[in-house]
């Protein structure tokens, strides 16, 4: 290849004037950075039904948590995504000749696992708050749940091809983790079904509060990486139902996933 950078973008991803200015400013700072992708926007939503604009207010508050958790593991994210992204062609080129391609076109989550490539092969990974993107999302819960069950199912999938190694570690880890805390999740729930349905009262403890109050805190905090928050938005963080309700749909898409994958299911768009 005769250039030293390759921009790469998902064809409903709408890029900023000055993302490859900011791109080729922040790979050039490090050598052993083998790619760094963009801020993670959402387009504006032109739907005034309020189920649709439901789905788009609650997915900007979880994009901003995707790009604040960007911010905390610079050098090491999880996911270069597709949604635009600039590659150094050096270190594609030794994805090809280790593996003999680039992307796993076998994978429905190519970006994850070009990803864990480059790691393997000691690449670094970041992202840019700088380089400014927007994507459309889904504002039907059917297309919704689409998208994220064929997310998870092609990071399993990915973790499955490349087995557990110094990077996907961490990543096995997660999804164990993933797992204890959605058992906790739903004995918990078991628990205070069963002491309401038998009269019973609850007692809180007041570190629950506290704990509480620290969730929601974050949440408020991670909302700054969201571009012009909306009023809604913020009263959705503090109400902490709506958003919780959400993580509990995110959940069963990953639970869904799991068996897709186990399963050997056809991967479907």
């Amino acid at each position: 290849l005769d250039y030293d950078l390759i921009l790469v973008q998902d064809a409903d991803t709408i890029i900023d004037h000055r993302l490859l200015e900011n791109a080729v400013k922040e790979i050039n700072k490090d050598k052993k950075l083998g790619a760094v992708c963009s801020k993670a926007g959402i387009k504006d939503i032109m739907s005034s039904k309020w189920s649709e604009l439901l789905w788009w207010h609650l997915q900007r508050i979880e994009y901003a948590t995707f790009d604040s958790s960007r911010i905390e593991t610079a050098g090491s994210i999880k996911v270069v995504h597709g949604m635009a992204a600039v590659y150094r062609t050096a270190a594609l080129q030794q994805v090809k000749n280790k593996w003999g391609r680039i992307y796993d076109e076998n994978n429905i989550t190519e970006d994850y696992e070009l990803t864990i490539c480059l790691k393997e092969l000691g690449w670094k990974t970041t992202a840019c708050m700088d380089m400014r993107a927007w994507t459309e999302v889904p504002v039907t819960l059917k297309e919704l749940w689409k998208q994220r069950v064929r997310w998870f199912r092609g990071g399993i999938d990915v973790l499955r091809t490349h087995g557990i190694n110094k990077i996907t570690i961490t990543e096995y880890l997660q999804h164990i983790l993933f797992i204890i805390l959605t058992v906790l999740n739903v004995l918990i729930i078991y628990y205070l079904s069963v002491v309401l349905i038998s009269g019973g009262q609850l007692g809180i403890h007041p570190l629950f509060y506290l704990v509480v109050a620290i969730v929601t805190l974050d949440g408020l905090y991670r909302l700054r990486y969201a571009e012009n928050v909306k009023t809604i938005e913020i009263v959705i963080r503090l109400a902490i139902l709506p958003f919780s309700i959400y993580m509990m749909l995110y959940q069963a898409q990953q639970l869904w996933a799991y068996w897709l994958s186990i399963t050997n299911a056809k991967n479907e768009w």
